[in-house]
């Protein structure tokens, strides 16, 4: 099976040269009776302003430590899902992301932080990767910082955010990026994926903007699906 992003590998959304981009592997059981991806939104604040963020308005409330901990814990015990990530809004503005981290690890959860990477320092990713994190995704929307920057609605969040990821791969935490295909930055997915590259990235992951929250509020244009096969 062939999967097409003719935006990214042609930099042209009319050309139809066939690419491989996934391999595929043949699981040993057929399916899988459970679930075996879980998220948790710790919080929705937020330190960037993204044009199309989905949670929109950003005035609800935050699970506590022990409540958290209790969903961890029902998760993995009950639910029997092996792993969970942590999302937001920024989920490292949660005080407590290093006691939620070690809580998971504790009980064997598999754990990946969702992050924007304007937050990290070399002693957060020390401490999280001492906490027992497993992974990381970290945002980017554009190849340099007049696109990213234009996107978040923060400038410097580019530079900051490229340094994040910088410092984790330092730490050998396995991390990719993750990037929201809209009308603003659809022409430069080539460049993404060679700044992924040059930063020393072997994967990557693309969505399509989703009309919500903040998206729809601002009306902004989704990219559809079918322009990019």
């Amino acid at each position: 099976m062939r999967y097409y992003l003719r935006a990214a590998v042609n930099g042209c959304l009319c050309e139809h040269e066939k690419r491989e981009a996934v391999t595929y592997y043949e699981f040993k059981s057929e399916f899988n009776e459970y679930p075996v991806l879980s998220e948790i939104a710790l919080t929705y604040r937020c330190n960037l302003n993204c044009e199309f963020c989905y949670v929109g308005d950003k005035k609800y409330g935050e699970l506590n430590t022990n409540d958290t901990k209790k969903i961890l814990f029902k998760i993995y015990h009950e639910a029997k899902v092996p792993s969970v990530s942590f999302t937001g809004g920024e989920p490292l503005l949660r005080k407590d992301i290093r006691t939620l981290v070690e809580y998971a690890a504790k009980i064997g959860l598999w754990i990946n932080v969702i992050t924007n990477g304007t937050l990290l320092t070399r002693e957060i990713v020390e401490n999280l990767k001492k906490a027992g994190l497993s992974s990381a995704q970290v945002s980017i929307e554009g190849p340099n910082s007049a696109i990213h920057d234009a996107i978040t609605g923060i400038p410097g969040s580019f530079n900051r955010t490229v340094r994040g990821l910088k410092l984790l791969l330092e730490a050998d935490i396995p991390v990719h990026t993750n990037t929201t295909v809209s009308r603003n930055n659809v022409n430069h997915l080539e460049k993404i994926l060679l700044l992924a590259k040059k930063i020393g990235l072997s994967r990557l992951s693309m969505n399509l903007l989703i009309p919500c929250g903040s998206a729809f509020s601002k009306k902004i244009k989704k990219f559809r699906s079918a322009n990019v096969g």
